[in-house]
């Protein structure tokens, strides 16, 4: 609805807040079980807009990027990870990654974007089992939600190491990561979580101590 009335108010001129209208229309078609292929095509519209000359599937965009496009880029990767292609969805956010390191940027944008694009990859390199990477990742990502005081992402990090060294045969290790982020769940009264942390190691892993 709040999306509805802002594009009757949006000027056809005003490109930025048109892109986003249509970039939230894209991730609604997405909530709502659309498919990842069409939800792409409806991305790389909205990117379009202000990028007329990237191409669909394009991995490393060219020029300097908005915080809109990174959003809307970030989230073609991972609707590619949906699809099964983990590949090209790795090698997008590897992109982003690298141009939120090397470029200037607000650095409260940066520090909240650049956390999600960490997460996103770390996501994906446990599909691969490609578990020292992940953890490597997941250690700047915890580092960067303590240097930052941004702790939204922090248990999640927490988690996707002790799933890591869970795959590594490292259960000890495993465990105390584990333990950690449960217990930041559960003091942010986040039960929903916990229990979702506790099934998911049951069934994912035959993991049932008690955390």
């Amino acid at each position: 609805e709040t999306v509805r009335e802002l594009e009757e108010i949006v000027a056809e001129e005003d490109i930025l807040n048109s892109q986003y209208c249509r970039f939230a229309r894209a991730i609604f078609h997405q909530i709502e079980g659309e498919s990842p292929k069409k939800v792409i095509e409806e991305l790389e519209g909205a990117l379009q807009m202000t990028k007329p000359n990237y191409k669909s599937g394009e991995e490393k965009i060219k020029g300097l990027l908005t915080y809109n496009e990174i959003v809307i880029i970030t989230n073609i990767a991972n609707n590619y990870a949906k699809s099964g292609d983990n590949e090209k969805a790795l090698n997008i956010l590897w992109g982003v990654k690298e141009y939120m390191e090397t470029h200037v940027l607000d650095e409260r944008e940066r520090v909240k974007k650049y956390q999600m694009v960490v997460f996103d990859i770390s996501n994906i390199l446990l599909v691969e089992k490609r578990y020292d990477e992940a953890i490597e990742l997941c250690d700047v990502g915890i580092q960067r939600s303590k240097e930052n005081n941004r702790l939204r992402l922090f248990p999640y990090f927490l988690a996707n190491k002790g799933f890591a060294l869970l795959g590594k045969g490292e259960e000890e290790q495993a465990y105390r990561q584990l333990q950690k982020s449960y217990h930041v769940w559960d003091a942010m009264d986040n039960e929903e979580e916990c229990e979702r942390l506790v099934h998911y190691l049951k069934e994912k892993w035959n993991f049932i101590r008690p955390l």
